[in-house]
């Protein structure tokens, strides 16, 4: 039996070195009960806890930025890697000159030193962009996992980020300049739905290729850095409570990276819903919190437009 413990633990060891979904943090809310005493209850208690909300727990939904689901922006015909730094993520978007033009007229200059104003920008209205939406608040998060629907197939999830070391977080944006101008990661142009069948059942498999890239001399940090950005630029950000997660300094193949550094620098859990209380979790955000209805959270004129019409049916 102590046998049987000693490689228990040593399997554990192995799935947290090599983790790249988050599933080893993974918890089950089965109640609403439940949903209110883990997610409810800390945020009313004011504790520092930021949330991300996804309508479905599945291997293409993983916690990446939206730069890396769009992968025909990144990568030239036949090209197998592109290593992106600042200048590289500006010349991204020098690729949709209607887009860059937009924002150049209206709001400014983009630059590398100075770029945070404009990522922001183009996660929340071009959605496209290094940074992963966070939120200070479970109602928003929950807005987004549920998104209104009626009937449940699948169970949604929502990601819960706490700090553990204040060097990772920010609400200066000189900082968040200073970070994303140190931006350095290699992305590598391979089929994902392979790479997930490749690699979900085979941590050994999965840490040699990353050894071999390694070798390579490409990137030595496979698994990201993380950092938390708290500087709301625009409406949107206000309204959404939103903050931004950085991930820098890594390789990023399909969509899953290795995640140890991002865990060991913040406390990251997953906790997937059970798709049966979603009916009533809506109800309570429709009840609790109207102005997060998923229709129009993402556009604040409709959000005041739904309230004036309440008040003002006469």
């Amino acid at each position: 039996m102590p046998k049987i413990n000693k490689l228990s633990k040593i399997a554990e060891k192995i799935e947290y070195e090599l983790d790249f979904d988050y599933n080893t943090s993974v918890n089950h809310i089965e109640t609403v009960d439940e949903f209110f005493e883990h997610l409810i209850k800390p945020f009313e208690n004011g504790e520092r806890i930021y949330y991300r909300g996804e309508k479905l727990n599945t291997y293409d939904r993983t916690l990446i930025p939206t730069i890396y689901r769009h992968r025909d922006y990144i990568f030239e015909s036949g090209e197998l890697v592109k290593v992106l730094n600042a200048d590289g993520m500006i010349d991204l978007y020098r690729k949709m000159p209607e887009y860059f033009d937009v924002y150049r007229k209206v709001i400014g200059e983009v630059k590398s030193e100075n770029m945070y104003n404009f990522l922001a920008f183009s996660q929340h209205y071009f959605g496209i962009s290094p940074l992963i939406d966070l939120t200070k608040s479970p109602y928003v998060a929950l807005s987004f996992a549920l998104k209104n629907r009626t009937l449940y197939d699948e169970n949604p999830l929502i990601y819960t980020v706490e700090i553990k070391d204040e060097n990772d977080y920010t609400n200066d944006i000189t900082v968040a300049d200073k970070w994303l101008s140190e931006y350095d990661v290699a992305v590598f142009n391979v089929n994902v739905i392979d790479f997930y069948e490749d690699f979900k059942f085979d941590f050994k498999k999965y840490k040699k290729m990353f050894d071999g890239i390694k070798e390579m001399g490409i990137l030595n940090v496979t698994s990201p850095s993380a950092k938390l950005i708290d500087v709301p630029t625009n409406d949107l950000m206000r309204f959404q409570q939103g903050v931004f997660l950085l991930l820098n300094d890594f390789a990023i193949i399909g969509k899953g990276y290795l995640t140890k550094k991002v865990r060991d620098d913040f406390n990251v859990k997953k906790w997937i819903i059970n798709k049966e209380i979603c009916p009533e979790l809506l109800d309570f955000l429709m009840t609790q919190r109207p102005y997060y209805n998923y229709d129009t959270i993402t556009d604040l004129k409709a959000v005041v437009s739904n309230i004036k019409k309440t008040y003002m049916k006469g």
